[in-house]
């Protein structure tokens, strides 16, 4: 078996040296560049946060002035946002399968 095979199934644990004890540059993934990876893989999900936490956020200061109607039209707006986020990691979830499931039928054959 191949030191390849052998990485798939828990990439994402960094490799060490053993001799040098040394994390490997090349699977060493640093949190930021996970973050930035995973926005770019998926960017419908961290618009999605920013849109619901703006809308949560209006929402919030029109109810502390006491304007009630945009205090609900901002509310339900979230309300919308968060089925959209959830959509988004969904749709994301479904095409990570997909290409593992077309990544997986290319290695077989």
């Amino acid at each position: 078996m191949s030191n390849k095979e052998e990485i798939g199934a828990a990439e994402w644990i960094p490799k060490v040296n053993v001799d040098t004890n040394e994390y490997s540059s090349e699977q060493y993934e640093g949190s930021m560049d996970k973050l930035i990876r995973k926005c770019k893989e998926s960017p419908g999900v961290p618009l999605g946060l920013l849109a619901t936490t703006s809308a949560l956020t209006y929402g919030l200061y029109q109810f502390k002035k006491g304007n009630s109607m945009k205090q609900q039209y901002a509310m339900r707006a979230r309300v919308t946002f968060q089925g959209l986020t959830l959509a988004a990691v969904v749709f994301s979830l479904w095409i990570a399968r997909a290409n593992d499931m077309k990544k997986r039928g290319e290695e077989k054959s």
